[in-house]
């Protein structure tokens, strides 16, 4: 990842600024799922907060559940809201997800195997070599079609 790539994802820059003022275009319903946890995407829940948006925290459904960046993608309460959203009109609603799903770990039937396992840890070994220092470089120029 470029610094400028760092830079224009920044908090405060001018793209993350142009995409959180645009509305979301009308007809479908949205819906963002998150953790609470997430230690690469800060600051939280302003980060994943969509205007117009139903926004829940996976630790909405189960407080203290300790998911974050990466496990978000197996975990069986943010496969649950997923389904809640494709499985009704609009969007995905707290209410409807079980707290018992707080005692369940992996989605069904996710499959994981020792490559893909050590595929993952040589990607999270590599993440701090992009972030040496905390400078991320010059933001790029807004593109037209963001403005």
């Amino acid at each position: 990842m470029s610094a400028g790539e760092l830079a224009d994802r920044a908090t405060g820059s001018k793209f993350l600024t142009a995409l959180a003022t645009r509305p979301l275009p009308v007809g479908p319903s949205y819906t963002s799922i998150f953790t609470r946890f997430d230690e690469l995407i800060h600051p939280q829940p302003r980060a994943s907060t969509l205007a117009g948006a139903s926004n829940i925290a996976v630790q909405d459904v189960c407080p203290l559940r300790p998911v974050e960046h990466f496990t978000i993608l197996g975990d069986n309460v943010a496969f649950h809201l997923v389904l809640d959203a494709l499985d009704h009109d609009g969007p995905a609603v707290r209410e409807r997800i079980s707290d018992n799903l707080c005692f369940t770990f992996s989605t069904p039937n996710l499959r994981s195997n020792t490559g893909s396992a050590t595929n993952g840890l040589k990607f999270l070994l590599q993440v701090p070599q992009h972030f040496e220092d905390d400078s991320v470089g010059t933001e790029p120029e807004l593109a037209s079609y963001a403005r």
